[in-house]
């Protein structure tokens, strides 16, 4: 006797064709995951640029004056690597006055969700490109620390937290082509006066743009794309055009300007 079995697949048409929707649906949604996943690191940088403002505003009521570092002068340890910020406590011979551990509890603040360096004992070595005492002397750089300055590579550093930028209104002379600046209201847009304007840069985060560098070449040739976080003094934080912010530096203003 026979039996007779009703077979039933799926055509190659029907493969292809749900093959084919697959991938559209692929394409619509990878980018949508990765424009959501880079907006949550934007929030979450700007949300600790935030905490850290706030910091400096309390840092000032308790000193009278603002820090000198955003985090801890750091020391290296026995293999010569930093020892990492969460495991340091201020030295008494240390020259720069920070904000961590005392206002700011959390090593992890200071790092960008979008940064590249992820190792906590990185280190760039003490350089006067890296001198926020303005004394030609400088200290150790900590790689894990996204606001008090930026890597770009490995031997290209570049400060974005200082408390002087121009030590007279005839130094404020960087205006970016078409623009011309106000000397005297620039020049009293620093932290090393008692009280700046609120739309006063503390520092920005260069994480989120977009940068070339020409190999060989120094910071200067850099170009910038995309938003950086900018913390100003009042507390708040904006994502502004990076070319600007990083041309511009302690001159640029908020949006509501």
């Amino acid at each position: 006797m026979n039996v007779l079995t009703n077979r039933k697949g799926f055509s190659l048409v029907e493969l292809l064709t749900v093959i084919a929707i697959i991938a559209i649906l692929a394409s619509i949604i990878f980018p949508v995951m990765s424009m959501v996943g880079n907006k949550a690191r934007m929030n979450k940088c700007m949300t600790q640029l935030h905490q850290i403002g706030l910091a400096v505003q309390i840092f000032k009521q308790d000193n009278r004056k603002y820090p000198d570092i955003l985090g801890i002068e750091l020391v290296l340890g026995g293999d010569g690597n930093v020892v990492p910020m969460d495991q340091s406590a201020p030295s008494p011979n240390q020259r720069a006055v920070g904000l961590f551990p005392e206002y700011v509890k959390s090593a992890r603040l200071y790092h960008c969700p979008n940064s590249k360096h992820i190792d906590p004992t990185q280190i760039v070595a003490a350089s006067p490109v890296y001198d926020p005492l303005n004394d030609g002397v400088g200290i150790n750089a900590y790689a894990y620390n996204s606001y008090d300055f930026m890597i770009y590579g490995t031997d290209i550093v570049v400060q974005h937290y200082k408390k002087r930028w121009a030590g007279s209104p005839d130094d404020v002379n960087n205006a970016a082509p078409g623009e011309q600046p106000d000397a005297q209201r620039d020049y009293e847009r620093q932290l090393v006066f008692k009280t700046p304007p609120d739309n006063t840069v503390i520092t920005w985060c260069s994480w989120h743009e977009i940068y070339s560098l020409e190999s060989g070449s120094n910071v200067a040739n850099i170009t910038f794309k995309g938003k950086a976080p900018t913390l100003f003094l009042d507390g708040h934080v904006d994502a502004l055009d990076g070319h600007r912010v990083e041309t511009h530096k302690w001159r640029v203003l908020p949006k509501t300007e």
